[in-house]
């Protein structure tokens, strides 16, 4: 925490550095724009001033090479008292009209009588004023003096009626033609006569400087945001940066931290090796492994001091091209290969080398692990899988002899039952042959006997007999071991189960309720099918009549659903019970007084292993649910 804000530090000063460096640019640049604006407008003024002063020098001058001029008395222009002395003062001309001489300064003070478009004002003024109106105020006084000073213009910004104002005063001269008023005062030709004035108001201009002033103000205002913002931004991205450098370089710190705690803990030799095969790293394991200290091990040839003699020049080889092109037939790979420890004994070690770059150099990073312990207890373990192979082998000899008693006890039990059907299946022809027996005797005791009656006799006896040996073949044929897998219709298999329990069945009323959906095809032993579902019907018909159902009823559905076919098969029995029913495919578990155990269990065996199927059982209504599903064959496209 404390080296990240020692970190930051030079930033937030440098930033609060430059944000001040650049608002003292601003405001220097504002206060210097300001300056100039008001400099600029005194300029302005002061150009004003020179105009009107340089007007009415002009117009004096003008009036001065006339003389003055003559005008008709009037209440505004009376005749001048002042000019008294002059004896053509007042003329009349030939007409009889009367004129008084207006000389260059009341031809100038009365032109001065009108203010200029800004309020501007002209005066002329003197120390020794002929007309003591144009005597001058203090600001006049104080300025004559200075152009009696040698000042060859006067310009002061002085407050008027609480305004500011700018006045200048330029000297009149004493030229010839002024000596006709004021000779008598005895000035001479060339002396300082008196000044002559003006005052503008400087509040347009002033005006006119603030509406500038504020242009300014807001541009700089905007441009002063604007490098605030990149200030911030730019510290903002440098704090980032040398936060992420810090993080990289902490994160190296922290990387070489562990790879100095990980090196030194390892179990394993960590080896490093510059581009000319000289070891540059040597952590502990590698002294404990090999044998070398790392005082004996850095600077050394790799190869030649770890490597077997007999294999060096293939290490040799690989390295040469490792040199030319950065890789070789051992870099990013796990490989085992044979090491030379200090004392000359090789070992088998497990070797793992991969390349990168440190102060700009290329290196390799070799990780070697003694695997000699390793070899050792693979040899033994390896001896013991063969004696574990052999037992196995011989345990599952043993268990193959198991299932084959399994089967042949199944195979018993289900010929038991065959020769239940059978005996169903022959009861009806054998009564029928005893009859035809019987009938012969009476024939012949009788002396009815005759060749016709006997040879119809002996033609249906054949006939019983042939069906009854039909019905041997049959039920022979269904027992018979399947050689070779093969596709059969699954619908025809239960078909041939029910089949061998047709009679039984029937001499017990049981009724038999078929739903197939045609033309599902399996691929398996269809015999050992048909032998899995005459367990399944032969233990519904068991448990319906040992229910004494009257009614009872077996129904068969068979439905593909997705590319699998499901059959259920149903009885009314009213189930199995809850603590029987987890059971019931169990080997040698039974609830029948003389029962193997064996006949679900190898149905269940049947189903699962050679026809990849599953059977579960669950009550269902009034009775019990086998549902067996098997993969279908799917049609070739």
């Amino acid at each position: 925490m404390t080296n990240n804000s020692f970190e930051r530090m030079p930033i937030r000063r440098n930033t609060a550095l430059g944000l001040l460096a650049w608002t003292l640019i601003i405001v220097l640049s504002l206060a210097w724009g300001i300056s100039g604006t008001r400099k600029q407008s005194v300029e302005l003024a002061t150009q004003q001033a020179v105009a009107y002063i340089s007007k009415d020098i002009a117009f004096r001058n003008w009036a001065t090479s006339h003389g003055g001029v003559y005008v008709p008395p009037t209440e505004k222009t009376p005749p001048n008292p002042y000019l008294a002395h002059i004896k053509d003062r007042d003329v009349t001309t030939t007409s009889g009209k009367s004129l008084t001489l207006m000389n260059p300064a009341y031809m100038l003070r009365e032109m001065q009588s009108f203010s200029g478009p800004q309020g501007e004002k002209g005066r002329i003024t003197s120390l020794k004023p002929l007309n003591p109106i144009n005597a001058p105020d203090p600001w006049e006084q104080s300025a004559l003096k200075r152009l009696e000073r040698g000042e060859r213009e006067v310009l002061d910004i002085t407050p008027v009626d609480q305004q500011p104002h700018l006045r200048m005063m330029r000297p009149f001269i004493t030229e010839k033609g002024c000596l006709k008023c004021h000779a008598a005062q005895g000035y001479k030709v060339g002396d300082l006569r008196g000044g002559i004035d003006v005052t503008i108001p400087l509040a347009p201009y002033l005006a006119a400087a603030n509406r500038t002033n504020r242009t300014l103000l807001a541009g700089h205002g905007g441009i002063w945001l604007l490098g605030v913002a990149a200030i911030l931004f730019i510290a903002r991205r440098t704090a980032q940066r040398e936060k992420e450098r810090f993080a990289a370089r902490q994160d190296l710190l922290d990387s070489e931290e562990k790879f100095r705690q990980i090196s030194t803990t390892a179990q394993d030799a960590i080896l490093m090796m510059d581009d000319g095969g000289r070891i540059t790293y040597w952590n502990p394991a590698a002294e404990r492994i090999f044998g070398y200290t790392a005082e004996e091990a850095l600077g050394q040839d790799m190869h030649g001091l770890i490597v077997p003699p007999r294999f060096l020049p293939a290490f040799q080889q690989g390295f040469a091209e490792y040199k030319r092109s950065g890789t070789g037939p051992v870099i990013g790979k796990l490989t085992e290969a044979a090491a030379r420890r200090k004392n000359g004994e090789e070992f088998p070690v497990e070797l793992s080398i991969s390349t990168t770059h440190l102060s700009g150099q290329r290196v390799a990073i070799g990780t070697v692990r003694d695997i000699a312990e390793r070899k050792q207890d693979e040899e033994a373990l390896k001896q013991l899988n063969q004696e574990l192979d052999q037992r196995v082998a011989e345990e599952v000899a043993k268990n193959r002899e198991k299932d084959h008693i399994l089967i042949q006890q199944s195979r018993l039990a289900a010929m038991g039952e065959m020769v239940h059907n059978i005996a169903h299946q022959w009861r009806q022809p054998l009564n029928a042959l005893s009859i035809i027996l019987t009938n012969i005797k009476d024939d012949y005791a009788y002396r009815e006997l005759t060749e016709e009656k006997l040879e119809e006799s002996v033609s249906r006896a054949h006939r019983l007999l042939e069906r009854m040996s039909t019905t041997v073949d049959d039920f022979r044929d269904f027992f018979r071991p399947d050689r070779e897998p093969g596709e059969f219709d699954i619908s025809a298999a239960i078909d041939d189960a029910l089949f061998v329990m047709e009679a039984s069945l029937k001499n017990n009323n049981i009724a038999v309720i078929k739903n197939y959906s045609p033309g599902l095809v399996c691929y398996g032993y269809a015999n050992q099918f048909s032998q899995a579902l005459l367990n399944i019907l032969a233990n519904a018909k068991d448990a319906l009549i040992g229910g004494r159902i009257p009614n009872g009823t077996i129904t068969i559905n068979l439905e593909k659903i997705d590319n699998k076919a499901r059959l259920s098969i149903q009885d009314n029995a009213g189930g199995i019970p809850g603590e029987i029913l987890p059971r019931i495919f169990e080997p040698y578990f039974t609830t029948k007084e003389n029962g193997s155990g064996i006949g679900l269990y190898m149905t269940k065996m049947i189903l699962e292993r050679n026809l990849n199927g599953a059977i579960e059982a669950s009550n269902h209504e009034n009775g019990a649910l086998v549902t067996v599903t098997l993969p279908l064959v799917q049609p070739s496209s």
